[in-house]
């Protein structure tokens, strides 16, 4: 947890209501970014593990996401929508077989990139190794595991929605009361 943490762990206390047991691992008060908090929350992980940005949301099977990581052999693996910018600017680009993330970050002059990170992502605890429990950004890794060919991809097709900001929070329930009838 980090900003404005103390008010989940308030919320959700150890999880017990719901049946879950939950863990934390706190930045503190100089945030870490997503790679650096993930780094620092190691102790509490297993070997392999599936991290969700909480600013996304991604209506998918996150088993089947699992089971996918697991087949693949890789050492990361990244939930992709085939997206040509319209849900916002593409940031991937896959191998021939779509099997691959072989490109991660914004686009090079005169590229185009059909896919973009859903935020939903899977990784062994050793692509963590390298880096120092400081702060770095979850985007630096990707960037690096991709054109090494340990960035799996599995494309999903089901859209994600950005949930970080009031407004799109608003459009995603709006949208979700639509299909679901709510």
């Amino acid at each position: 947890i980090g900003h404005l943490g103390e008010q989940i762990r308030d919320d959700a206390g150890d999880g017990s209501e719901w049946g879950l047991r939950i863990l934390y691992s706190d930045e503190g008060p100089d945030l870490l970014g997503t790679g650096g908090a993930i780094k620092k929350a190691l102790p509490l992980l297993k070997d392999e593990f599936l991290v969700q940005y909480a600013d996304a949301y991604l209506p998918t099977n996150y088993m089947a996401a699992k089971k996918a990581f697991d087949a693949s052999g890789l050492e990361a693996q990244m939930c992709v929508f085939e997206n040509h910018g319209t849900l916002d600017e593409s940031n991937v680009e896959l191998d021939s077989a779509k099997r691959k993330v072989i490109y991660y970050g914004k686009p090079k002059k005169g590229q185009t990139l059909s896919f973009i990170d859903c935020g939903l992502l899977a990784y062994k605890r050793k692509v963590f190794e390298k880096y120092p429990e400081e702060r770095f950004d979850l985007t630096v890794l990707n960037a690096g595991l991709a054109p090494q060919g340990r960035l799996g991809a599995r494309v999903v097709s089901e859209r994600f929605w950005e949930i970080g900001r009031p407004e799109s929070l608003h459009d995603m329930r709006k949208t979700a009361a639509k299909l679901f009838g709510e």
